[in-house]
């Protein structure tokens, strides 16, 4: 694996296969279109650098423009090393932020550096240039999902569940003050409702879009002309079907979020959370790092924290 000033892909790889009607249900002409699918593979977008640097985003033009600039307050690098992840090397993606209170979802592989094992530190780079310590909240593998929480609260996305439309346009962010590229155009190819992600089980539906997208996009937004989050990018196609990207509809991402948060709730001491009078949905909880790293006021306070 190679690290340089812009990263270079070397994702795990991801088969993709639509899960079959009963015979009776297809004809003969829809059951050869279906083999033709199943031999989809994915690379996963987890980008790697050595010591990279902050950078002022560069804004798409045209009609992109209006949608980066409202995305960007919500759309953060997420950087991850130490842990089981290689000495030297720093694990690049992208997170949104989903909840008040600093609460941010990226991809899981994210801050595995696609496998190798999970980060013991991570940090945001959020709007301005900030880098900002973010801790560990849950996480949910078979989704490819993860829940941060930064050390500073941060302007939420505005997420649109509503099933996206075949050709509909769609701007994608990916570390946008990492990478280069940081937005890619493109418009929505297809929705796959049926889908099987091996080493991702809990994924059942997929957006694919055209977006041609870097290393680094993982966990970044897939946005409407309206800056709603229709999905979060996942990975991208290699092989016959090179040049189509893949994103979790955000449905399936915020239900995902929503029960990380309560299981993240009930993990926390009930005694502690009443002397911080920390609360979220009613739930008093002692700190949302409770499966992460810990914050640096955590640490102050000598904190034990444990991984997941």
């Amino acid at each position: 694996m190679s690290c340089s000033r812009r990263p270079t892909p070397h994702g795990t790889t991801l088969a993709i296969a639509r899960r079959r009607p009963s015979p009776a249900a297809v004809t003969a002409p829809l059951l050869t279109a279906l083999v033709a699918l199943i031999a989809l593979v994915v690379l996963t977008l987890g980008g790697c650098f050595q010591s990279p640097a902050v950078k002022e985003p560069v804004l798409p033009t045209g009609a992109s423009r209006g949608v980066a600039r409202i995305l960007l307050p919500s759309v953060v690098d997420v950087r991850a090393w130490g842990g089981g992840i290689e000495e030297g090397r720093v694990a690049i993606g992208t997170g949104v932020v989903v909840e008040k209170g600093g609460f941010i979802v990226t991809n899981d592989h994210v801050l595995t550096s696609n496998g190798q094992g999970l980060a013991s530190e991570i940090e945001v780079v959020v709007d301005g240039g900030d880098r900002v310590e973010a801790a560990l909240v849950a996480r949910d593998p078979a989704m490819d999902l993860a829940l941060l929480r930064a050390e500073r609260d941060l302007p939420v996305a505005t997420f649109f569940t509503r099933d996206a439309r075949v050709g509909q346009p769609v701007l994608a962010i990916g570390a946008p003050r990492t990478l280069d590229d940081g937005f890619a155009g493109g418009r929505v190819t297809a929705v796959k409702d049926d889908v099987r992600v091996p080493g991702r089980s809990a994924i059942s539906a997929l957006l694919e879009t055209d977006a041609p997208l870097l290393p680094g996009y993982s966990g970044g937004p897939v946005a409407d002309r309206k800056g709603r989050v229709l999905a979060i990018s996942i990975g991208t196609t290699i092989g016959e079907e090179e040049g189509r990207a893949y994103a979790i509809p955000s449905a399936d991402v915020l239900k995902t979020v929503r029960r990380l948060m309560r299981s993240a709730a009930a993990a926390a001491a009930p005694s502690d959370a009443a002397s911080r009078g920390a609360r979220f949905g009613g739930v008093p909880v002692t700190s949302w790092s409770v499966y992460g790293t810990p914050t640096p006021t955590e640490r102050a306070a000598g904190g034990g924290l444990r991984c997941s």
